[in-house]
């Protein structure tokens, strides 16, 4: 916790973006990857597959993980800041 409370606020934004806008692209990749390996072995077969994200599922698939990380950096500030006081 300790290197986390070392982050700086633009770290944290940078990691926060970056989050944002590097899972879905990364996973629209993979989705595409993995259609195209399906389409390679299943040969004459028609196969399909669908996703379906409900507000739910997007909003804690997306939006928790850079929550948590802002939520844990002002934990370990604060941690920090009070071990440095005593």
């Amino acid at each position: 916790m300790n290197r986390l409370a070392s982050w700086s606020g633009r770290r944290i934004t940078l990691a926060c973006v970056g989050w944002l806008l590097g899972s879905p692209t990364l996973a629209a990749i993979g989705l595409l990857i993995g259609g195209l390996v399906l389409g390679l072995f299943s040969g004459s077969l028609n196969v399909s597959f669908k996703l379906n994200l409900t507000g739910w599922s997007l909003g804690t698939w997306l939006f928790l993980p850079p929550i948590a990380l802002v939520a844990a950096w002002l934990w370990a500030r604060r941690q920090s800041a009070r071990i440095s006081a005593s």
